[in-house]
């Protein structure tokens, strides 16, 4: 007999092959509302026909399972008319990474979850954690196997003289002219004698040691900001992240890399949604910048060499004119690797490998879990 659309809220098998989305959507207070689960409940973990059940920390690390039998018909009920919006909204929910399971595992006290996940909590699902490795570049040009640093042109007072120049005018490995403390400057502007400036970022990582065998799941370019200013306050006035390349080697750059910043020199190839483009104006200081890369960044990190990527500002980038005041500029200060006094280098942060790997004693789905 044909199971009609409305029985199959009732099976348990639906409940396991759509308990990823089901999890997601219950993990969030909208869900939770939704649902009428107790605002007490701890970290969800399993939605069956039967009802609910929750993994708590009670006392010294210690987890248990709770369970809440919500009355049937109700919650049953709900899961068949809210079906679609449950489905609409984790979409949602996925590609803004809200997960409450991401940040459960991101917290030191949630390290066990993976182990605890497939053999003592009897999930019907896998979890799969993947590896974080974090990569910073070398200090000096050249490195040991990677670096940082900024080219800069400042010596003309045409624009696209200056924007569309393969050669920097010049080059400043450790960001530091001053001989104090060391930073990379994104920037365009102004000098006081109207002569336009370009500055771009170049970073270098060696990311080789992540396994060839190993999905990269997801990646974070980073920077620690010094200092910001902000001359032209116009809607171009960002800060984003391209790839890059050199003329020399991954662990040394020259003048002539300045055009190579970029997958092109007019609006080249970003790194991540558009979203992601760091206002200038709403970027804060004596803290990391993080840039959550998409597709297209996460394919550019090399599993066999460095990993290339570097910034530039928003009127460099769709080449429009800085239209600020003479000696004023557009700018981020970043700390590089050759900065000795505050040891915040560039970062590169990539979370890799999750995909391939599952619980013990958990049974492998189609469609992984990774947090």
């Amino acid at each position: 007999m044909k199971t009609s659309v409305k029985n199959k809220f009732y099976r348990s098998d639906f409940y396991a092959d759509n308990q990823k989305m089901l999890l997601w959507m219950a993990s969030t207070s909208y869900g939770r509302d939704l649902l009428r689960l107790p605002k007490d409940l701890g970290k969800i973990v399993l939605l069956n026909p039967g009802g609910v059940t929750a993994f708590e920390d009670v006392k010294n690390g210690r987890f248990v399972k709770r369970s809440v039998f919500v009355p049937s018909d109700f919650y049953l009920k709900t899961i068949l008319r809210r079906w679609r919006e449950f489905c609409e909204y984790v979409r949602y929910y996925e590609e803004n990474e809200l997960s409450l399971w991401k940040r459960m595992v991101s917290a030191d006290k949630w390290g066990t979850i993976p182990a605890l996940a497939g053999s003592i909590m009897g999930l019907p699902f896998p979890v799969f954690v993947g590896t974080t490795s974090t990569f910073n570049p070398n200090s000096g040009n050249p490195g040991t196997t990677s670096c940082d640093g900024q080219l800069a042109k400042a010596d003309n007072s045409n624009w696209d003289t200056t924007h569309d120049a393969t050669d920097a005018a010049s080059l400043d490995p450790d960001g530091d002219g001053s001989g104090g403390a060391g930073w990379i400057e994104t920037a365009t502007g102004l000098t006081g004698g109207s002569n336009y400036i370009i500055y771009r970022v170049k970073t270098t990582f060696d990311s080789s040691s992540i396994p060839d065998a190993d999905p990269v799941d997801s990646a974070t370019y980073s920077q620690y900001i010094l200092s910001t200013s902000n001359g032209d306050n116009d809607g171009s006035d960002f800060i984003s992240v391209v790839t890059s390349d050199l003329t020399s080697s991954d662990k040394e750059y020259a003048v002539g890399d300045f055009d190579l910043i970029g997958s092109a020199i007019d609006n080249p190839t970003e790194q991540h949604a558009v979203g992601q483009r760091k206002d200038i104006g709403s970027i804060s200081t004596s803290a990391y910048l993080d840039w959550t890369l998409d597709a297209t960044g996460i394919a550019n990190v090399s599993k066999t060499a460095r990993t290339e990527f570097g910034t530039r500002e928003g009127h460099d980038i769709i080449d429009s004119a800085y239209a600020g005041s003479a000696a004023t500029r557009n700018n981020i200060r970043g700390v590089t690797a050759d900065d000795g006094v505050n040891n915040q280098p560039p970062k590169l942060t990539v979370v890799h490998g999750a995909s391939t790997r599952s619980p013990s004693g958990g049974a492998a789905y189609g469609s992984p879990m990774m947090y």
